[in-house]
């Protein structure tokens, strides 16, 4: 599963915190190395499914009789539970601004 470390939210968290700070510097260079919106939507979608396959795995090892360590298989299944909530909520928001947008005199 590619997690978001904690050191890697704090990185993004800076980069961010950069950009805001200095108006006015839309720099070519700056923006060619920002992730756009598709590319990161589509690393959180691998990183989803990523730990959806890791809790199969760890699954149907224990399943098969493999040795898998009960913490880990836990550990892994909560994962996964806690991507797919983020994912519904996600995409319950998704739904709710879309609608919202939608509803809008113009």
């Amino acid at each position: 599963m590619a997690d978001i470390s904690p050191a890697r939210a704090a990185g993004a968290y800076q980069n961010n915190l950069r950009m805001l700070s200095m108006p006015g510097d839309d720099l070519p260079g700056d923006q060619a190395s920002a992730p756009s919106f598709s590319s990161m939507l589509g690393n959180a979608i691998d990183s989803v499914a990523h730990t959806g396959h890791k809790a199969e795995a760890l699954e149907m090892q224990s399943v098969t009789g493999g040795k898998v360590d009960l913490t880990d298989l836990v550990t892994a299944v909560a994962d996964a539970q806690l991507t797919l909530s983020t994912v519904v909520a996600l995409r319950d928001r998704i739904i709710s601004a879309y609608q919202s947008i939608i509803a809008m005199p113009i």
